[in-house]
């Protein structure tokens, strides 16, 4: 076990440093916009309701991203995040000859539900302004393309010009819009570009002459062949192709030079991927699961067990937060011109086993689209299988069917051999009930449509039902009791039952002119009352609490109640807004000390992770007027030795390993990164405070940690809300430092930063 250990903190140390330097090096040069800024996008971060990645490329070091919502036009109350590219000289040296700076933002505080606009400025120059939509709660509708190809040039056999091909695709998009309504984001099985080492066919893209694609969507997209082609072959040898020439096999074993250098110095996807394969990622949308699977590297290069291993991992760990889940990938599930089995029999048994929906592709050039299939056969039972997809392409090298020799699992298909120029999109709308897919021709026709009913029981996820739970506060006054509720949580919520001294019982439901969502009046005044609370979510999951409130003081006496380590003492301090005789504190409800001061102290030796601590005021006859709980916020200290390193980190891997099942207590204590659960990146929070101390880090403040790209600790700096960094990168002897991997100005929360040198 211990060894198991040591390997798990050495591959988390290396994460952290890599996850965030991800910045796979990129460029300006030759071929960049005059604008001084290009290649714009919104990319999905892990969680979309909340979370978004915008990535651009720089012809300077230094720039910036102006954001804010939509109904702000003018952008006066927009927020500004000044960022240091990444310089890349390497990504686009053999073709297109390019050197730029590689730009991205993590935006992790957004509004469900809400569409914003943004710009990058560079110096003076400021780009178009861009959009981006967050996931909410309620029904979405995304488009679905595949093999755009798009090229500056046309000298090539594909049967529609360049220019044609951006025209189409904005064509596609507008039809969509009609037929299904507005489009919340768009999705793509690979090939946007007809090669990935050409930086001119990215700057094509990325153009609004003809389609404002890129610019008005957060773009899902999945790397494809085209993706890794050089200039002058099909060869996928992207990354200094003369190394392998005599022998090409052995660019599989070197996991240096065999990546997708060209998809990850455009994108800005989630680094969250399995183990060297950083353009397969995964994002929650609303309450649907998108595992994005590198075709490439599944495929031809061995990596299909680690991928496939990641794939089972993070759908076990995102397990009540999703109620469908969408698989995409470039390669095609079938052969769309004969039927044949191509990719799915490498996959099918793991979307059997966990109820995959719908599974996604492109590649082939035409359309086809499975009946529900499980175990490779039509299934007979409604919950148990998956639609399999291949989407047809935009305009060029249309493609024949032959002989289908299955051709009873198959719902749709057709050809396109007979329009040289034939484009076709889909939209899928996302309701509780299920899935609803359309396939559209240039013309809005729909060609071919289906619905996907819901396997599973609609799902509100775990970090919303927590913030909204949490947001929901207790009070009284003389003869009652209520429940209050922040009015941007109360969407979440269908019903609020109290019961007091389990008789009393009211309920409402969450009613936005209300303040005080439901009250029991009518009760004992000066006494000490049981009270339980029972939250209904809109999913239909429920939650309760209880606590104890005393009526005939003023509600919200307790005030700044906090815990701290000090040495072998636990200080329990508390204000209070109006005079009380005497507290006492109780541990798992259990009195544990009294104190007529604001403090009280508790051993360490009582603590343990999932205690829950509780303050109770006194009046002077001896009843409790009011009582409150607390847990203590350790950043990490689990051994409560008031330090934070690589032990603490230890133990709770250690927990996770023997899969500890932790209780609602464990997690507000653990949850380190606040997302609703306890798991690996909750000791890569701690890493990042590591070598601190429980006193540097305080409400109001936040740790800035540098490290190298080795994850090694450089320094750190507790930096208050919204100030910049006062701490320089450290001097390294015969390096260059060439800057910072995320902002380090206006800091709204704690901050890795890896440094990079030269």
């Amino acid at each position: 076990m211990k060894k198991i250990r040591k390997l798990v903190l050495f591959f988390i140390l290396v994460v952290l440093g890599f996850s965030i330097s991800y910045a796979s090096i990129t460029t300006f040069a030759t071929l960049l916009s005059v604008s001084g800024v290009d290649i714009i996008y919104a990319n999905p971060g892990e969680n979309c309701m909340n979370e978004v990645t915008i990535s651009w490329h720089s012809s300077k070091a230094n720039s910036k991203l102006i954001y804010t919502t939509a109904d702000d036009k003018n952008y006066e109350k927009a927020k500004t995040i000044e960022v240091t590219g990444i310089y890349d000289e390497t990504s686009f040296i053999y073709y297109d000859v390019c050197k730029f700076y590689k730009c991205r933002v993590d935006l992790k505080d957004l509004k469900a539900n809400t569409e914003y606009i943004y710009k990058v400025q560079t110096d003076n120059i400021v780009s178009r302004e861009h959009k981006f939509k967050t996931a909410g709660t309620g029904s979405f509708t995304f488009g679905y393309m595949s093999d755009i190809h798009a090229v500056n040039y046309d000298n090539l056999d594909l049967g529609m010009t360049a220019v044609k091909k951006l025209q189409t695709v904005q064509t596609l998009i507008n039809r969509s819009t009609k037929e299904s309504g507005k489009l919340d984001f768009m999705l793509t099985t690979g090939d946007e570009v007809w090669r990935g080492s050409q930086y001119s066919n990215w700057l094509e893209w990325s153009k609004n002459e003809y389609t404002t694609a890129t610019e008005d969507y957060l773009w899902a997209g999945a790397p494809g062949n085209h993706e890794y082609y050089t200039q002058t072959t099909s060869s996928v040898w992207n990354y200094y192709p003369d190394k392998y020439a005599s022998d090409p096999s052995k660019i599989y074993e070197d996991p240096d030079y065999f990546y997708n250098t060209y998809f990850n110095a455009i994108k800005g996807v989630p680094q969250n991927g399995p183990e060297g394969v950083n353009s397969c990622y995964w994002f929650l949308y609303g309450n649907v699961l998108f595992m994005c699977i590198d075709s490439m590297q599944s495929s031809e290069y061995a990596k299909l067990s680690i991928i496939r291993q990641w794939f089972k991992e993070v759908v076990k760990k995102n397990e009540g937060n999703y109620q469908y889940i969408v698989a995409y990938q470039h390669y095609p599930w079938y052969d769309f011109q004969t039927g044949v089995d191509k990719y799915a029999y490498r996959w099918n048994d793991i979307f059997d086993e966990f109820g995959v929906d719908l599974a996604l592709s492109g590649h082939m050039h035409g359309y086809l689209r499975s009946k529900q299939l499980y175990n490779g056969a039509i299934s007979d039972d409604e919950m148990k299988g998956t639609y399999y997809v291949v989407s047809p392409q935009i305009g060029d090298r249309p493609k024949a069917i032959t002989a289908y020799n299955n051709v009873d699992l198959f719902g749709c298909w057709e050809s396109t051999i007979n329009y040289p120029d034939y484009s076709a999109m889909s939209t899928i709308t996302v309701t509780k009930e299920g899935m609803t897919y359309k396939l559209l021709n240039v013309k809005g026709e729909v060609k071919d449509e289906f619905t996907i009913k819901a396997k599973r029981p609609y799902i509100l996820q775990n970090q919303i039902k927590e913030a909204a739970f949490d947001s929901i506060t207790l009070s009284s006054d003389s003869s009652s009791i209520s429940a209050h509720m922040d009015p941007n949580n109360m969407q979440y919520v269908k019903n609020i039952q109290l019961i007091i001294d389990n008789e009393k019982v009211k309920s409402c439901n969450p009613d936005a002119n209300k303040v005080s969502y439901v009250s029991v009046s009518g009760i004992d005044t000066n006494k000490v009352h049981d009270c339980v609370m029972n939250v209904t979510f809109i999913d239909g999951s429920k939650k309760t609490y209880q606590t104890k409130l005393a009526t005939g003081a003023k509600s919200n006496i307790i005030n700044k109640l906090a815990l701290e380590s000090t040495g072998a003492k636990m200080k329990l301090s508390w204000e209070v807004s109006e005079n009380a005789s005497s507290y006492k504190v109780y541990v798992d409800d259990k009195e544990y000390a009294s104190s007529s001061n604001n403090y009280a102290e508790i051993d360490l030796k009582d603590l343990k992770y999932n205690s829950k601590y509780s303050l109770a005021c006194l009046d002077a006859s001896g009843k409790i007027i009011c009582m409150k709980d607390i847990y203590y916020t350790n950043y990490g200290d689990m051994n409560l030795d008031n330090k934070i390193d690589k032990n603490d980190a230890s133990i709770l891997v250690d927990l996770i390993l023997k899969n500890k099942d932790f209780d609602e207590t464990s997690i507000k204590f653990i949850d380190n990164n606040k997302d609703g659960r306890v798991d690996i990146g909750d000791a890569y929070k701690i890493l990042s405070c590591a070598n601190n101390t429980i006193d540097k880090i305080k409400e109001g403040t936040y740790l800035v940690t540098i490290v190298d790209v080795d994850g090694n600790l450089l320094a750190f700096e507790e930096v208050s809300e919204g100030a910049d960094l006062s701490i320089t990168a450290p001097t390294i002897a015969g390096k260059t430092f060439k800057g910072y991997s995320n902002p380090y100005k206006n800091i709204t929360s704690n901050l890795v930063l890896v440094a990079y040198y030269e």
